[in-house]
């Protein structure tokens, strides 16, 4: 009997020690300040050494982001958003995500749905998970 309460103890610690759905958590949390074009839940998700590379290929900090998601705020486009497939691959104190999201805007000619993959990076900080990379890509139809 002894032995079967540690087995269960042991289990129990290790689904408890599992971050794989607060990340999954943290994702949605992540699409949805960015369809609302929210700076500060932004601001607290990503890391200051963010390193963000967007659909130009380039790099930018979590400054300019932030900067950028600042001055579009006045101007919502997004009509929704979905994410279609989260995977979490852990990495000890790290996690690398691939996000397949469909973003739907609106445009002068009428909606428009699009389909992009992300790989988000996470790295657990304090106690606490903040993405530190980022790379958006727009999947070819």
């Amino acid at each position: 009997m002894r032995r079967l309460v540690c087995a269960l103890l042991l289990v129990a610690t290790a689904a408890l020690a599992d971050p794989t759905q607060d990340l999954i958590g943290l994702e949605q949390r992540l699409t949805e300040a960015l369809a609302r074009s929210d700076a500060e839940a932004l601001g607290a998700l990503w890391a200051d050494d963010l390193v963000w590379v967007g659909l130009n290929g380039k790099p930018s900090s979590k400054a300019e982001q932030l900067a950028g998601i600042k001055t579009q705020a006045s101007a919502p486009g997004v009509v929704s958003v979905t994410n279609k497939d989260v995977k979490v691959r852990l990495y000890d104190r790290s996690a690398v995500v691939t996000v397949l999201s469909t973003w739907t805007t609106r445009t002068p000619v009428g909606e428009r749905a699009s389909n992009y993959m992300a790989t988000h990076v996470w790295s657990e900080r304090r106690g606490q998970w903040r993405l530190v990379s980022a790379h958006i890509s727009r999947v070819a139809e």
